[in-house]
This record gives C-alpha cells, structure tokens and sequence, in this order.
C-alpha cells in the first residue's frame, strides 16, 4: 500500500510539475525562464509543491468531498496561466519590474513557503488534503500550532503577498 501511494504521488510531481507547468510556461510564454526573479520563484514553488507532495498523506480511499478535490485540480491546471497573466500584464504596464521589490517579494514567498511547510511536517498524518474526522486524531497544539491557529493558511497568505511583490502584478495584488 505504501509503495502505491509513493507511486501515485511521483506519477503526480512529473505529471504536474516536471511536465504540465513546464510546458505552459514554454510553450506560451518562453522569456519567462530569461527572468531570474521568476525562475527563483519557480525553483521555490517546485521544490515546494514536490516536498509537499511528498510529506502530505494520501487516502486512496473514496471520499464524500469530490468537488473539493475537482477545485483543487482545476487550481493546479490555472496556476501557470495565474502566473503567465501577471507576466503579461506588467509588461503591458511597465517597461520593467523594481528590482528590489521583486527580491523583497523572494524573500516573502520563500518565507511563507518555509512556514507551510513546517507546519505540514507538525501535521503529521492529520494534515489530509481534505477534512477527514478519524479516531486518532488530535489537537496539535505544540510547535507553530502553539502561537498560529491555522499555519498553512497563514503560509499561503505570505507567500501570496511574497509573489505579488515578485510579479509586481496590479491582479494578483486584488
């Protein structure tokens, strides 16, 4: 069983990541890896989503939540247009992008990425992608959980921030 789930979460990283991502971007916007802002960026949102999906337990069970899961997918299928699109539109906006806003906004993605992280690893095998009230599970109240009632959230709104200041995008800003 375990060697079923390994499989399904790397069948899932080369699917998403190494191919899926990868391709938009080069196929629909090919100066974006030229940007050394946005590849960082890149860098720490795949290294990120792969750790993730590595350390988050996967229930191969059949779950009442479907459509969560079908929003979570369609999610991961916009993201790189996400991206694309503020791309474009800043270019349409500017000449160029601040420098030191962009390295500021690294800073804070990386930040918040770190955050969710660490707070995933204190989730242990409660931190399911969908809600799931089973017999074993407990309040986490050490760690992160101690002073932040919700980390990965708050690891999300960070690294939010962190990413419109690297796209200095006026959308991704709303």
């Amino acid at each position: 069983m375990e060697k079923l789930i390994l499989l399904r979460k790397i069948i899932f990283i080369i699917v998403i990541y190494g191919l899926y991502y990868t391709s938009v971007y080069y196929f629909l916007k090919q100066d974006i890896f030229q940007d050394i802002f946005i590849v960082i960026y890149l860098s720490i949102f795949y290294l990120a989503g792969v750790v993730d999906t590595l350390i988050r337990p996967l229930n191969l069970e059949e779950s009442e939540e479907g459509g969560y899961i079908k929003y979570i997918l369609l999610l991961f299928i916009a993201s790189p247009f996400i991206l694309i699109l503020a791309l474009f539109e800043n270019e349409w906006l500017f000449t160029s992008r601040n420098n030191i806003l962009s390295i500021i906004g690294l800073v804070i993605y990386f930040s918040g990425t770190v955050f969710a992280i660490i707070s995933r690893l204190q989730l242990g095998k409660q931190g399911t992608g969908v809600l799931v009230i089973v017999e074993e599970h407990e309040l986490i109240e050490s760690g992160i959980y101690r002073y932040v009632r919700h980390p990965l959230y708050g690891g999300g709104i960070i690294g939010m921030v962190g990413f419109a200041l690297v796209t200095q995008s006026i959308i991704i800003s709303i």
